[in-house]
Formats: structure tokens, sequence, C-alpha cells
């Protein structure tokens, strides 16, 4: 009995249907250590056993480098050598495989490099040390460092995650500060004095206010403020409708504070200026790196998505390089 039939007699029914199944789209649901990474490495060997199609063929993603290290012990105490000629990547690391082996495709053919945390951290402490003294971000503690290094650096790869350059997260900042010009005065007429039985009635004028004021979202899949705001204010009042104020008194706090002037403001609006002067960082990051000819941790994934959507060439070699793609943790 060789190892993989060893392992296949020890799955349940619906297990061994899952390993079974060769050709198109399936879907494993089930809770942590039930055996979804025992599945996938048998269903690969099960697709080499039976379709004949070369290792190399056959594409297998996970989301760790640890995950990626261990999918490929397995496979080699069932397969042997064969377990290396697979394509066993991490989402990212997969990402630089298409970047250098389809150079053709990204920065316009010039080959550019992944970027180290290392250096990356360098560029970003550089651009920083380069900002005007008075730059809401440049402040720094001669042991401490940048004051504001992990949040620019966490800042700048949640914005590259949501698909925003530069210049769209600037026109959100834009659009943000418009719309707390239309937030900011309902807020200091139903927040400024104490909570009572009528703010319920004063929070419904608002949202009608706040539907009325809205003009849509400020980039493609991200909402306004005004539109978060009403759900919001729309879920404080179903919460009034108990018959307390305590909902509305901790929103206030939660949300609110007092502005320069001392009219009540949502707190989101005191943010503008740093904001911006991270669009600012930003956008001098992404032309560095560029100038270096480096792509960062982020752009692994996000330069590989808009190539094979912009490329249907692209997308094609990739559809005939791996016959098979199977993802853990998906």
């Amino acid at each position: 009995m060789s190892e993989f039939e060893r392992r296949y007699a020890k799955l349940n029914p619906e297990q061994k249907k899952a390993v079974d199944h060769i050709e198109g789209p399936l879907l494993v649901v089930a809770g942590p250590g039930t055996g979804k990474t025992e599945i996938l490495g048998l269903r690969t060997v099960n697709i080499l056993r039976k379709t004949g199609v070369p290792p190399g063929g056959v594409l297998c993603l996970t989301f760790t480098n640890a995950a990626a290290y261990n999918m490929r012990r397995r496979l080699s105490e069932l397969i042997g050598q064969d377990a290396y000629r697979l394509a066993i990547h991490t989402f990212h690391s997969f990402g630089v495989e298409i970047i250098g082996g389809y150079p053709e495709y990204f920065y316009g053919g010039t080959r550019f490099y992944p970027l180290d945390d290392v250096t990356r951290l360098e560029i970003l402490e550089d651009l920083l040390g380069a900002l005007p003294h008075d730059s809401p971000i440049a402040s720094s503690h001669p042991e401490g460092g940048f004051a504001y290094l992990e949040t620019a650096t966490r800042a700048i790869g949640e914005l590259k995650k949501a698909g925003l350059s530069p210049g769209d997260f600037r026109q959100v900042i834009n659009r943000n500060e418009e719309a707390f010009g239309i937030l900011n005065p309902l807020i200091d007429r139903v927040f400024s004095g104490r909570v009572s039985k009528q703010t319920a009635s004063d929070i419904e004028r608002v949202i009608d206010e706040l539907a009325a004021g809205d003009t849509g979202s400020p980039s493609p899949g991200i909402f306004s403020v005004l539109h978060v705001l009403r759900d919001s204010l729309s879920g404080l009042l179903s919460e009034l409708g108990a018959g307390t104020n305590t909902p509305a008194s901790d929103w206030k706090k939660k949300h609110t504070e007092k502005g320069a002037d001392g009219s009540r403001i949502h707190k989101g609006s005191i943010h503008t200026e740093k904001l911006l002067a991270l669009a600012d960082l930003y956008e001098s990051y992404e032309k560095r790196i560029h100038a270096m000819m480096y792509y960062d941790y982020d752009d692994m994934i996000l330069q590989t998505i808009e190539a094979i959507e912009a490329n249907p060439g692209l997308a094609q070699r990739i559809r005939d390089r791996y016959e098979y793609i199977l993802v853990d943790e998906f």
C-alpha cells in the first residue's frame, strides 16, 4: 500500500469525495484542525495520478511561508522529489513569480526587484526627515525616532490593499473635508447640549439632511463620510427606541469633541491636515521606490492583479501554465 493509499483510507466519506473531485471548482468548508490541508495535499496527488498533468502545472497557494513549507513537506512524503516541482507559493511569492517571469507586462519591461523591509524603513525615514518642521507628521524623538514612522508604514500598506493611489487618497480626503463642512454644523446642533428625549427627533432630521447632502462615493468602493454617519446615526436611533438616552450619550463621547471655537464637531474632521501630509508622503514613497526600481510587499499582489486584468494575454499565459489551482485557507 502506498503512502497516498494509506492516508486516503483514513479519510471519512465526505473527505474522500473532496479528494476524488478532479475537474471543476470545489469549496471545502470546515473548521480548524479538521484536515483541510491534508485533503488539499491528497487531492493534489490524486490530480497528478489521474490526469497526467506535470507537477509544474499544478499551483498551490497559501497565506504564510510556514504554511507553504508545511504543504511542500506533506507532499514530499507522498510524491518525493516531485513535490519540489509543484508550484507552491504564498500569494505574495506567487506575485513575485509572475512579475519576475513576465517582466514585459510590468514597469514598461524594466526589471524591478522586491523591496526588503530594512530598505523600505530607510526610505520612509529619509522621506520623513526631509519634511518641513511644521509638517503634522514630521515629529521625532532623539531616541525613539520618527513618531509617525510605524503609523505611516501601516497606512501606506492599507491604502495599497484598498487599491487607492496617492491621488485617489487625496481625492477622498478632500471630499471628506467638504462632507465635514455639512456634517459638523448638524453635529453641533444635536449634540452641543445635554442629550434629552428631544435628541431622537433631532437625529431623525439630521439623517434626512445627510441623505440630501450626500453626493456619492468619493472613490470606487469607498462610502462617503455622510453615508457612513447616516448609517451610524440610524443604528443609534434604533437603540434610542428602548427609552434610554445612554446610547446617545455614548455616541456623543465616542464620535464628537469640542472644536477650537467651542462648537461640537466630529472627531474625524480634525485629522485632515495629517491625512493630506500622509498622502504627500505616500506619493513621495511611490516615486522613490520606482526610481530605485523596487516594488514593495503589497505591490507583489496589487501589481500582479492589475497586470492580469489589463492584459488578457498575460492571463491566458498563466492559465496555460497552471492547469489546476488549489488554495489553502481561502
